[in-house]
């Protein structure tokens, strides 16, 4: 297991070593652990190891059978996160697509806009220099 040391190990085995029947003994066994932990450098534990111990807990088990069941239960955890995470992601990409799409459908009307009004003024244009050549042709026909 590649976890950012082996302290998150001695730490969990500590705290399921004293045992854990109560949610206050469950925050004293994590504040053990955090402080565990920082002073060995590191600011945080994971998620998933909060999560494994509270569903011990919910259980009513006072302690995991094996630190192997223990890591088990958190990988099953940890892949519950990264589902919810991706399909969080792919609502994010969604999203951000139809922003894009969005975006460029705005600027298309803008454009489109700006040909239209650039032909309208094109055809004022082209009908004035018509009207003033059939006006040139009428007066040189007289």
């Amino acid at each position: 297991r590649n976890w950012d040391s082996g302290d998150y190990t001695i730490a969990l085995v500590k705290i399921m070593d004293v045992g854990i029947t109560n949610c206050k003994q469950l925050r004293a066994g994590l504040e053990d652990l955090n402080g565990f932990l920082i002073e060995r450098g590191h600011t945080k534990f994971r998620l998933s190891t909060i999560q494994a111990l509270r569903e011990v807990l919910h259980e009513g088990s006072t302690r995991p059978q094996s630190f192997e069941d223990f890591q088990k239960r958190q990988d099953e955890w940890m892949r519950e996160m990264r589902g919810r995470q991706d399909r969080k992601m792919e609502g994010l990409e969604q999203k951000l697509l139809d922003s894009l799409i969005e975006r460029v459908d705005r600027q298309v009307e803008k454009k489109m806009a700006m040909h239209k009004r650039y032909l309208q003024d094109l055809e004022v244009k082209l009908r004035h220099r018509i009207d003033v050549h059939l006006e040139a042709e009428e007066l040189k026909n007289e």
